[in-house]
């Protein structure tokens, strides 16, 4: 005798949920790397939006991670638009500058978190706080040629802004 319909009925959602328990985690849910690479496909194609949602999840699988933590800022500043004065529009370059600058504190010589950084502050109009940041690490790191090009760079700005106000 075959079992009826209604016996399979009860029976598969009993199997799934078994199925379900069995099921390590881990071969549910995407890896770090694997969450990385599908973030860095979507950057390339400049769908920052979902890129950003994707670096978020494996930032809270490695919280840590300096590498994951700049695919985030950069996210969010390709987000950022400059004509924009949005004040949520603003709010994604100053947390990608917060972002840069915590990269910073954990490694002084990324070079392009401080590009990044300098340029986003300099979107922000952050210029003595900027040149305030370049120069404490400048003096931390007086052999550092990229952070005294910057130094040097606000230097010529600032003399320029002097020049033109005694006008």
């Amino acid at each position: 005798m075959q079992p009826s319909r209604a016996a399979h009925a009860r029976v598969l959602p009993v199997l799934a949920l078994a199925l379900a328990l069995f099921i390590p985690s881990a071969i549910l849910a995407q890896t770090q790397q694997e969450l990385v690479r599908h973030g860095d496909a979507l950057f390339a194609e400049a769908r920052y939006r979902e890129a950003l949602a994707v670096y978020e999840k494996a930032r809270a699988q490695a919280p840590g991670d300096v590498d994951i933590l700049m695919r985030v800022a950069k996210s969010r500043e390709g987000l950022w638009d400059p004509r924009s004065k949005e004040p949520a529009n603003r709010k994604l370059l100053e947390t990608a500058a917060g972002e840069y600058r915590e990269v910073l504190g954990k490694d002084p010589d990324d070079r392009e978190a401080l590009d990044r950084y300098v340029r986003a502050s300099m979107g922000l109009e952050r210029i003595d706080e900027t040149y305030a940041f370049l120069k404490d690490s400048a003096a931390k790191r007086p052999s550092d040629g990229r952070t005294l090009a910057w130094l040097a760079l606000f230097c010529g700005m600032d003399k320029r802004i002097e020049e033109q106000e005694s006008w």
